[in-house]
């Protein structure tokens, strides 16, 4: 059997601070000067340098979040999904429109569901090849394929030489993406 291990994640809430010149330290996160509705399209540009005009989304927030950190570093396969809130500091040069009134930036709080799903593949369902020549000795290679639909099928795959029972023999390889999120 194969287990495949699928990291996932879902938007649970996003709280904004604007930029508070004034004020020493840092708010604590539970005082939002608002939120942002559940139904937000993660991939629309809300966000906007005000000096060069760039834009970004909250997936692009949460992409940089993974990059910066390892949000699903100590998650347990098949446990409950964990909510995390990420803290990015802008410094007053972003803004968001928000209820007819464009706001600078201070803080955006990012709330993430965070779960990994087992996914486990009986040996019954993996591809079983044999091939070989007759300069070389015939390769037996097992292939596990992910269920998920993506633009590129997951997979993993052992082979070894047909006669070999050295398990220094065993080679694997597969196609699966470097992180999920």
């Amino acid at each position: 059997m194969q287990q495949n291990r699928h990291k996932a994640c879902a938007f649970a809430g996003g709280g904004i601070q604007t930029f508070r010149p004034d004020e020493p330290g840092t708010t604590p996160p539970d005082e939002f000067d608002f939120t942002l509705p559940e139904d937000t399209d993660l991939f629309a540009p809300i966000f906007r340098n005000a000096d060069d005009g760039s834009t970004w989304s909250l997936n692009d927030v949460w992409q940089e979040v993974q990059a910066a950190l390892n949000p699903f570093g100590d998650i347990s396969k098949g446990a409950p999904p964990i909510i995390r809130t990420a803290r990015v500091p802008y410094s007053g040069n972003v803004v968001i429109d928000h209820g007819g009134s464009t706001h600078l930036l201070g803080h955006v709080f990012l709330g993430v569901a965070l779960w990994v799903e087992p996914e486990m593949i009986p040996l019954e369902d993996a591809q079983r090849v044999e091939y070989g020549s007759s300069e070389a000795p015939a390769i037996q290679r097992v292939e596990f394929v992910s269920k998920r639909t993506l633009p590129r099928d997951w997979h993993m795959s052992l082979q070894m030489p047909k006669d070999s029972t050295d398990i220094a023999d065993l080679r694997t390889g597969g196609n699966w993406p470097d992180s999920e999120g």
